[in-house]
């Protein structure tokens, strides 16, 4: 029992799966593996439902102009032209059209919008989907004159982004090494356009 209530403080769905686990094992004794086989099922299933559905936060600046997430920031804002969202996950075909609907949700919620920079450190790997789903995105951006840029993404995304040409599309330019870079040369480009 000990072990169960440590799961469900640690995350309430593991809490579920150990308690689900549990009253199925209990009920299809003497034949406990039936119990065991529903845990697993329904560790995966809660496994995949956390992967479809990664955490994407909407980021502002802080008093220390470093980059943070909204929540709890005081008002200092980035300039109304320029949005950014964390994405803490690999993008690959489970989640692609989660992030998706949150760049293009972002996009029609700020009109004014020129320049969405996806904080990429929380991306350890991409795959053809979420390249796929980046092109359509830096697409329909361009068409409506917004820019998409990147800061701290990792080597091994960009070499796959470079080996299929999105890299290139997306442009040399908006690829930022850090995000203290990004924000520097972003709220530097915008200082100019006024």
């Amino acid at each position: 029992f000990e072990s169960v209530a440590k799961s469900w403080r640690a995350r309430g769905d593991d809490g579920i799966a150990a308690v689900t686990t549990f009253v199925i094992t209990i009920a299809s004794a003497p034949s406990i593996q039936f119990g065991i086989l529903a845990g697993m099922l329904l560790s995966i299933a809660l496994l995949l439902f956390r992967m479809m559905r990664p955490r994407i936060s909407a980021i502002g600046n802080a008093v220390d102009d470093e980059l943070r997430d909204k929540e709890g920031l005081l008002p200092s804002a980035l300039p109304p032209k320029l949005a950014a969202l964390r994405f803490d996950r690999s993008l690959f075909f489970v989640n692609a059209s989660y992030f998706e609907e949150a760049l293009i949700e972002l996009e029609r919620n700020n009109p004014q919008l020129e320049y969405v920079l996806v904080i990429a450190s929380g991306i350890n790997e991409i795959d053809a989907s979420g390249i796929e789903m980046l092109r359509n995105v830096q697409e329909r951006f361009q068409l409506n004159d917004i820019s998409l840029g990147f800061s701290g993404i990792k080597r091994q995304v960009r070499e796959v982004m470079d080996r299929t040409g999105l890299g290139e599309r997306i442009g040399a330019a908006n690829f930022f090494a850090t995000d203290r870079e990004a924000l520097d040369e972003l709220v530097r480009r915008f200082a100019q356009t006024r």
